[in-house]
């Protein structure tokens, strides 16, 4: 026979669908199953994570399960360090696609590590895309999915996709098709992926004469991160307007908008404002992240009298609490948590 073989599991086996499996291994009843499918199809989302939302199983269950039915490796991907030369045989694209983290090679076998260990359409298309044998080893999906960002975000650089977009020639002026460019997609998510890492509270696109300035705010001090070629600006303000869901046409008038992306696990919410300069559009966006909102309230570092005083006003029928502070002090985690409590 021609090609690879992947390791797992027997071939009738692979042939059953999950849900059967995991019926028949007791992990879920009928009812369940059937329900799950109806809100997968409704929702978009593969079974596991329509049974994992519902609250059927547990993603350390479902993972188990699956890994002792494939007699795989159940693999902590959180803290796994992938060495670049192996993330390079598997492309960003597929990895995101399938949900597969290529974790290390011996020889001519690659180990990947899965979610469903006997997904035989991700196995066959990571064989063929690798021409290498796999041996899988299983991961919960959520954990598959922010080890995925993180460890190709910290691969590619954002230097090396602008020289890729500067190759491809997005130049000059540009609208939105031009911004629907592979490269520039990637460059923008490399810029909001740089926010998010960096725990940044705004990320500045300066356009001046000469260059873009990309910089970013952390703990109240706003630092240069990247300089971009001028002639990306058009490109660069069309992707994150397209996004925002502003009006890409109109150039000459302030807009806001907003963008919700995960990064990972995490979700971050975009408060986008644009404005028109001399030069070309400057775009200053606020990052939240949704986790980061909702704390404990004697986690807030807050003196004991301080406190005290806060809670007997927000206990109060009327009135006005002011909440100030600079930029990346805790003003909005603030006012969440107040609310929360």
């Amino acid at each position: 026979m021609n090609g690879p073989l992947h390791t797992p599991a027997p071939a009738a086996s692979n042939k059953r669908p999950l849900g059967e499996r995991l019926l028949a291994a007791g992990v879920i009843t009928r009812p369940q199953l059937d329900l799950a499918l109806r809100e997968g199809r409704r929702q978009g989302k593969m079974l596991g994570e329509s049974l994992v939302t519902l609250g059927f199983v547990s993603a350390e269950a479902l993972t188990s399960s699956l890994a002792d039915e494939a007699n795989s490796e159940v693999i902590d991907v959180a803290s796994t360090v992938v060495d670049d030369a192996v993330l390079a045989l598997v492309p960003y694209e597929l990895a995101k696609r399938h949900r597969a983290l290529p974790l290390r090679r011996d020889g001519d076998i690659l180990t990947v590590a899965l979610s469903n260990a006997l997904n035989v359409v991700a196995i066959d298309a990571l064989e063929r895309a690798t021409g290498l044998r796999l041996d899988v080893a299983t991961a919960p999906d959520a954990d598959l999915t922010d080890a995925i960002e993180r460890h190709y975000a910290q691969r590619s650089s954002i230097e090396e996709t602008i020289d890729a977009i500067m190759r491809e020639g997005i130049l000059g002026d540009s609208d939105e098709d031009d911004a629907q460019a592979s490269g520039m997609i990637r460059l923008v998510e490399e810029i909001f992926a740089l926010g998010v890492k960096a725990r940044a509270t705004d990320i500045h696109v300066e356009q001046e004469e000469r260059i873009i300035r990309v910089r970013i705010r952390v703990d109240g001090i706003l630092r240069q991160e990247v300089l971009i070629p001028v002639a990306l600006g058009p490109a660069l303000a069309a992707r994150i307007k397209v996004i925002a869901g502003l009006n890409v046409s109109e150039k000459r008038v302030p807009q806001d908008g907003r963008i919700s992306f995960k990064f990972g696990r995490r979700e971050v919410d975009l408060r986008v404002s644009t404005l028109p300069t001399q030069y070309g559009e400057s775009i200053v966006m606020r990052l939240l992240e949704k986790g980061n909102l909702h704390v404990r309230f004697d986690a807030l570092g807050l003196q004991s009298a301080s406190a005290t005083r806060l809670l007997e006003a927000v206990a109060r029928p009327h009135g006005m609490v002011l909440v100030t502070g600079p930029t990346g002090s805790g003003k909005t985690t603030t006012l969440y948590t107040v609310l929360g409590q």
